[in-house]
């Protein structure tokens, strides 16, 4: 009579599964290299300001970054760099940066304007809105961008000026833009959550002057008056 094998076979099974797992993971592994090397449509190239800082914008730019439940208003220097202002859950939307500081429209029992120290982050005054005529809605964009058949295009709502012509995938926008009060340059963020900055004219390409920007609004300009925001 032979001797019984349970011992050899229930030892192979394991390393057979160890065996295929490892394969698998180096398939998967290998699939997401291929697909982050080929397959993601990544946005148009554009050089950083702080690597190609002349000309300098005007003037800084600010906005509410709401990637987090805490809302934060980040401020943009001329130079390229990158301040975060304050944070508080009481932000609603920034209006308007005037002499007095960068303001902001909050919402409640009553709709208050704040204004916030571009310096120091601290409430600098608070009042209440007694007629919000002007200030109903969202800050509207300045431009429009389109993007077909692999060519993006962004013009200025007030002119149709095209301001930026490029090389992109469909799925690509610039999302909101904001006109500075001098009129001579534009402060865009795209959905690749990037801060651009090109002049009005389109004289030159857009410049990054900063990434990881969440937001869906337009960003405010130093010197944005409530007149000119409402």
């Amino acid at each position: 009579m032979s001797e019984p094998t349970t011992g050899t076979t229930s030892g192979t099974a394991p390393t057979r599964n160890v065996v295929l797992l490892v394969v698998a993971a180096v398939l998967v592994i290998a699939v997401v290299v291929v697909v982050l090397l080929f397959g993601v449509a990544r946005p148009p190239e554009v050089v950083a300001l702080v690597d190609q800082p002349d000309p300098s914008p005007s003037a800084a730019v600010v906005w509410n970054d709401d990637r987090n439940d805490e809302p934060c208003l980040t401020v943009a220097s001329p130079d390229g760099t990158t301040t975060e202002l304050t944070c508080t859950d009481e932000f609603g939307e920034v209006i308007a940066w005037d002499d007095n500081g960068v303001v902001v429209r909050t919402w409640g029992a009553r709709d208050r304007l704040q204004w916030i120290d571009p310096a120091t982050g601290e409430q600098q005054q608070r009042d209440e809105v007694d007629d919000p005529t002007g200030f109903e809605t969202y800050r509207t964009s300045d431009i429009t961008s389109r993007a077909r058949s692999g060519t993006l295009r962004v013009t200025l709502d007030e002119t149709g000026e095209v301001i930026w012509e490029t090389d992109a995938h469909d799925g690509y926008r610039v999302q909101a833009g904001a006109v500075s009060p001098d009129g001579v340059w534009v402060a865009m963020v795209d959905s690749a959550e990037r801060l651009l900055v090109v002049p009005a004219d389109g004289s030159q390409p857009p410049r990054v002057w900063a990434e990881d920007v969440a937001s869906w609004e337009a960003p405010v300009w130093e010197g944005t008056s409530l007149r000119e925001a409402g």
